[in-house]
């Protein structure tokens, strides 16, 4: 605390003999490397006296960080000077919402687009522009590289479209030439793992595999006994089941598995009409 006291008597006592220090030094900066509660009042005080007083010239503006912990800085920032040398904000450029003349590239990428309803990939056809993106999103991806490649010719850049070979396949390619250099340049969507649902039919193939593989049923042929004979796993690739007397099912496989896909089905077929001759009675 002692040492706190001696640097606390050589801080500013108001707000002009701050900015008289600031103006004194090389860069418009004094740093007071962390400083003791009393000492970093004095320089808080000094500070704020500068401020409400109209201490800092109109110009200029002051700034102080490390008003908590750490060192403190004070500066004097010409806001205007700084605000020249800044590097001029970069140009935005409009998406259309609708194409009355597309690009050259865009029109050729439209032709090629195929009919695929989920996935549009143009990334293995030439000569247009590399795409992997859903059908919903290919109209703006395409109206997106219609502004930047229309863009980019304003400028006096190239736009090319390039095919080279990589471990021995072709690779197809859309650049920019910016001054020798070429960009390559893709849109493709961002997309996230999700949990897969079986639909209604892949329930179906289940729910068949688990009652044909647990029963073991078979349509019994004509003429044949309902229990199952040794070789019928060699035949049908299925092992040796349970007799039909003892199944607490039906006996139609067919049946069953249809009334669990809750698909409408006919069991039998229409008895046929049976022809038959009338016996002449003699006269």
């Amino acid at each position: 605390m002692a040492g706190d006291a001696e640097q606390a008597e050589r801080a500013p006592t108001d707000g002009a003999e701050l900015i008289a220090r600031l103006q004194s030094a090389t860069i418009w900066k004094l740093t007071v490397p962390d400083p003791g509660p009393q000492t970093r009042g004095r320089w808080r005080a000094a500070f704020y006296d500068a401020l409400h007083h109209d201490h800092v010239p109109g110009e200029l503006k002051l700034r102080w960080t490390g008003r908590q912990r750490g060192d403190c800085v004070f500066t004097l920032v010409d806001e205007e000077a700084e605000r020249a040398a800044q590097p001029p904000p970069v140009p935005t450029i409009d998406v259309p919402d609708v194409l009355g003349r597309p690009h050259q590239l865009v029109r050729a990428t439209c032709k090629a687009l195929g009919r695929s309803k989920t996935v549009v990939d143009t990334r293995g056809t030439p000569e247009v522009i590399p795409l992997h993106v859903s059908r919903e999103r290919a109209d703006r991806a395409l109206r997106i590289m219609h502004a930047l490649l229309t863009e980019a010719e304003s400028r006096g850049y190239q736009v090319e479209t390039r095919t080279d070979l990589h471990r021995g396949q072709a690779e197809h390619q859309m650049v920019i030439v910016i001054r020798g250099h070429a960009l390559p340049l893709a849109i493709t969507e961002q997309t996230t793992k999700v949990p897969h649902e079986p639909t209604r039919v892949r329930f179906f193939l289940r729910d068949e595999k688990h009652l044909v593989n647990a029963l073991a049923l078979r349509k019994p042929r004509h003429g044949r006994s309902c229990r199952s004979s040794r070789n019928d796993h060699v035949r049908t690739g299925h092992r040796r089941g349970p007799s039909r007397r003892n199944a607490p099912f039906p006996t139609s496989t067919s049946f069953m598995v249809r009334a669990v896909a809750g698909l409408r089905t006919r069991t039998s077929r229409p008895a046929t009409r049976r022809r038959t001759r009338r016996r002449r009675e003699p006269g």
